[in-house]
């Protein structure tokens, strides 16, 4: 048992605690939550701020177009808004799934590779990532199902894991799933 685990293939090395029973909770991407709650929260500010001043938005003009910019600003930020709390709400409802109905299933790794991918845009930098196919048997439908991912990662990695190497994946159903 010691041998198979040793290789078992972590995608994203913030699972270990979770896959090892350390921790009950999977990690969440906190920038999307703050980016979210903040794309929740400043458009109020914003609107607030016009409607106290609407001459903000067209000084030199004249009161009813005024009105008529702050009201199309104010639906453009709620819309915003809106998409970005359905966005918020969807996410963390997933997370929640995956929390009280996932069950851990063991996989195994179909094919890997990593590329290092240069940026389009002048001192762009270059980004490193890493491709992955698994496959799992889902105990649902007892089918198997196989799925790519590919997530970025500081720096390219020595040696890449064998073909084969076991993998654990978080089931909820035959399309909520993820490789831990």
């Amino acid at each position: 048992m010691n041998g198979a685990r040793e290789q078992l293939f972590i995608f994203d090395p913030r699972n270990q605690a979770f896959v090892d029973g350390q921790r009950h909770k999977i990690p969440v991407n906190r920038k999307l939550i703050i980016g979210l709650i903040a794309a929740i929260l400043i458009p109020p500010l914003m609107v607030v701020i016009i409607w106290n001043n609407p001459k903000l938005l067209y000084p030199s003009s004249d009161f009813n177009s005024v009105l008529m910019a702050s009201i199309g600003f104010t639906l453009t930020l709620a819309m915003i808004m809106l998409v970005a709390g359905i966005v918020l709400i969807s996410y963390r409802l997933r997370i929640h799934r995956y929390t009280t109905r996932g069950i851990l299933l063991d996989g195994e790794l179909v094919d890997i590779r990593q590329q290092r991918i240069q940026s389009v845009r002048p001192n762009g930098g270059a980004t490193n990532d890493l491709f992955v196919t698994y496959k799992f048997m889902s105990p649902n439908s007892k089918q198997p199902i196989t799925k790519s991912d590919s997530r970025s990662v500081p720096q390219l990695l020595d040696q890449l894991p064998k073909v084969g190497s076991p993998v654990k994946v978080l089931y909820v159903n035959d399309k909520l799933f993820r490789l831990l």
